[in-house]
């Protein structure tokens, strides 16, 4: 069940307190969408067996009680305002318990996977993106925005492979190559590499560099981070589960939506692409003394242009978004 189907499901119950509306799902659990005394969106669901208590977020509360032999656990979106990811969230707890073949199981799996919700909303709420991290974050959807609208049949596996959220080495792996998502200011000729595994690889891949100029927002082609985000759920709005991993990961990064962000607008101005393979000047372990475990390091882009293999203006690639 997709969090299309999902709101449609809260569009078909009557909005009166304590009133449900049962999900007719293949699942081992009974799911239920209501309202509370509040008329707030509750999600709830039933269980033979006990698991822990879960602790509230800013937004979203969580009780449990038992009547009549069985468990109620029951989601409560207290924060109208967050209503998007609560629908990510039901969804997506929804979908990733339902692989499982017992009641057990299933509210095992569901537990676990609101633990990992709750970590994330606990761990960006109230902290904003600085405004170099908005720019970084910009050119990683940049990337995942161009690569989607170029083949939207590959969509999940796209966004599947956005690993940036998660601290990996390199910011994308996909089927055909590993991709490393620089975002510089507009003017500036060097790069900076945060470790030495980074760019060290047996593999070739590549190095694509985002140059953004910060602007007003009403310039042709401006963007802002939470445009950008908006932008990219409306074009991966029917990728099934793929939009609520992309939340996940957007909360992984630290990114939750704020009128805040919507003060620093920027244009994306050029996409440079830059082949890296075993000729790539790049530092690697197997080059550095033994004794040097941890580096970072600087890269001239014009020292790298003999591997540069395209360079694309991008100006207006955000016109009418």
């Amino acid at each position: 069940m997709d969090r299309q189907q999902l709101e449609q499901q809260w569009q078909r119950t009557v909005q009166k307190k304590n009133m449900g509306t049962r999900l007719n799902i293949q699942h081992p659990l009974e799911f239920y969408t209501g309202f509370d005394d509040s008329c707030h969106m509750v999600l709830a669901t039933v269980s033979t067996h006990q698991q822990k208590k879960f602790t509230n977020t800013k937004s979203i509360a969580c009780r449990t009680f038992q009547q009549d032999g069985s468990y109620h656990y029951v989601f409560t979106l207290n924060d109208t305002a967050k209503k998007e990811i609560f629908l990510d969230v039901c969804a997506d707890i929804i979908n990733y318990s339902a692989q499982t073949n017992s009641d057990y199981q299933a509210l095992t799996a569901l537990c676990s996977r609101y633990e990992s919700w709750q970590e994330m909303l606990g761990r960006v709420r109230g902290n904003l993106l600085s405004e170099a991290a908005q720019r970084g974050l910009i050119g990683e959807l940049t990337f995942l925005y161009r690569r989607i609208k170029e083949n939207p049949d590959q969509s999940h596996d796209i966004i599947t492979g956005w690993q940036g959220p998660e601290r990996e080495w390199r910011d994308f792996v996909l089927k055909d190559l590993w991709y490393e998502i620089k975002t510089v200011k507009q003017g500036v000729s060097e790069v900076k590499i945060s470790s030495l595994a980074q760019l060290d690889t047996s593999e070739a891949g590549q190095l694509v560099v985002y140059q953004l100029e910060k602007t007003t927002a009403d310039k042709p082609g401006a963007v802002t981070l939470n445009k950008l985000v908006s932008a990219l759920s409306k074009i991966i709005s029917d990728c099934g589960s793929g939009r609520e991993i992309f939340i996940r990961k957007l909360l992984q990064y630290g990114y939750e939506e704020n009128e805040e962000y919507d003060k620093n607008s920027f244009i994306v101005r050029d996409e440079c692409v830059y082949r890296v393979d075993d000729t790539f000047p790049a530092l690697r372990l197997g080059t550095v003394p033994q004794a040097v475990i941890k580096a970072e390091y600087t890269l001239s882009l014009n020292g790298i242009a003999d591997w540069l293999e395209k360079q694309q203006e991008l100006g207006d690639l955000y016109n009418g978004i």
